[in-house]
C-alpha cells in the first residue's frame, strides 16, 4: 500500500512539474525582466502589440483622405484635410483646413496612430501661437 501511495505521489508531482516550473520572475532580477526589443527584431517587437498601445506608422495614400482629422502627438485637434497632391519636388503634400485658414504640410509629417492621422508637428508649430 505504501508503495502505490508513494508511486502515485511521484506520478503527480511529474505531472505537475511543467505548471510549477512556470514561475515569473522577481522584478527585482534585470537579468529576467523584458526590455524595450529592438525593431530589428521581430519576435520581440511583436511584444508591444500584446501591451495594447498602439504604435505609430506611416501614413499611407489610402489613409490621407479628404476630410480626415489630423492631431498632434498631444491630442489637440489641428484640422481636416481639403487637399491631398504632389509638391514641387515630387512629395506627396497635405493641405489642411481649420477655422478659415490652411497650410500645407509634407505628408511624410503624419502618422497613423490607432486609426488616427497625427502630426509630428504640434498645433502651435503649423498655425502659430494662438
Amino acid at each position: 500500500m505504501k508503495i502505490k501511495l508513494l508511486a502515485a505521489c511521484a506520478v503527480v508531482a511529474f505531472a505537475a512539474s511543467p505548471v510549477l516550473a512556470q514561475t515569473t520572475p522577481p522584478a527585482s532580477d534585470p537579468a529576467m525582466t523584458s526590455s524595450a526589443a529592438p525593431a530589428s527584431d521581430p519576435a520581440k517587437a511583436s511584444a508591444t502589440a500584446e501591451t495594447g498601445t498602439a504604435a505609430n506608422t506611416a501614413a499611407t495614400a489610402t489613409d490621407l483622405k479628404v476630410g480626415a482629422s489630423v492631431s498632434d502627438s498631444a491630442g489637440a485637434a489641428i484640422g481636416t484635410i481639403s487637399k491631398v497632391g504632389k509638391g514641387s519636388g515630387g512629395d506627396t503634400m497635405v493641405t489642411l483646413k481649420a477655422n478659415g485658414k490652411t497650410k500645407t504640410v509634407p505628408a511624410s509629417s503624419l502618422s497613423l496612430s490607432g486609426g488616427s492621422l497625427v502630426s509630428s508637428q504640434t498645433k502651435a508649430d503649423i498655425w502659430g501661437p494662438q
